[in-house]
């Protein structure tokens, strides 16, 4: 049984815990130093990741380091996130909210566990992702007060060369949302709505737009047909202004559908004299 002392400190500058060979925590000029028996080296001091409501001025660990910019290496549905040790040292991305889980969470797989990472403020993408929250294989995303925002995707300068956006959407989708924001300027070019496992709701549709603080529509629900799968093409040009620019919306109502699948691709250029 040991003893517990109500003491303030110690007057001198080193206390060691361990015994002779245990390590030394040290007074130093510069601050609090952890060293190893002899005073000669240091050694490693462990603590608990950053927790939600941290201070700035909490220490982090290597886990909230590689977590500040982390590699995604699998993404999920948050109502079927995979069992920790399925991907053992992988950081992952919730790409739909479910169970404990919100759209944008990242986390990381010790082997054992899935541990939330607290203030993840970059990532990488190895693969493309879709969900809630869709991302482009390679992008560097930046969490943008909580949102994330595709920052490059390694190529360079986009203007004048025809780019487009991808979105998956099923029968259980809502409104889905690309990360890619289409800027001010930017010529629609067309869109292309490709089923290919036909809705069997009553009345299923969906309407593509351009989210911007006034939304353009691009394709419009009677543009499409989700009940029948194949590829519907809308060609008209649309320029966007500051009020269309945004991210691109596909709004799926699926009208009692249990089944359906369709990818949406909306073709547009940022023109050399936009």
């Amino acid at each position: 049984m040991g003893i517990l002392v109500d003491a303030n400190g110690i007057m001198g500058t080193t206390f060691q815990v361990g015994g002779t060979s245990g390590a030394k925590v040290k007074f130093a000029s510069s601050g609090i130093d952890f060293k190893n028996s002899a005073d000669s080296a240091f050694v490693t001091a462990r603590a608990l990741p950053i927790q939600t409501g941290a201070s700035i001025n909490d220490l982090a660990t290597a886990l909230d380091l590689r977590g500040r910019i982390a590699q995604i290496g699998f993404s999920f549905s948050g109502g079927s996130a995979p069992s920790g040790g399925a991907n053992t040292g992988k950081f992952g991305f919730a790409h739909t909210s479910g169970g404990s889980y919100t759209a944008g969470d990242v986390v990381y797989d010790d082997g054992t566990t899935l541990t939330k990472i607290t203030y993840p403020l970059h990532i990488t993408t190895t693969t493309s992702i879709s969900g809630t929250i869709s991302m482009i294989a390679n992008g560097i995303y930046s969490n943008d007060a909580g949102t994330w925002t595709l920052k490059g995707d390694g190529a360079g300068s986009g203007t004048g060369n025809v780019q487009f956006v991808e979105l998956a959407i099923t029968n259980a989708s809502g409104n889905v949302d690309s990360t890619t924001s289409l800027p001010d300027g930017s010529r629609i070019l067309g869109v292309d709505t490709v089923v290919t496992t036909a809705f069997d709701g009553t009345a299923p549709t969906v309407a593509i737009s351009a989210n911007g603080s006034s939304p353009v529509t691009l394709q419009a629900t009677t543009g499409n047909n989700l009940k029948v799968a194949n590829q519907y093409k809308t060609q008209a040009i649309t320029k966007l202004t500051s009020t269309g620019a945004g991210v691109i919306r596909a709004a799926v109502t699926p009208d009692s559908s249990t089944v359906g699948a369709a990818t949406i691709y909306v073709w547009y250029v940022t023109a050399s004299n936009a």
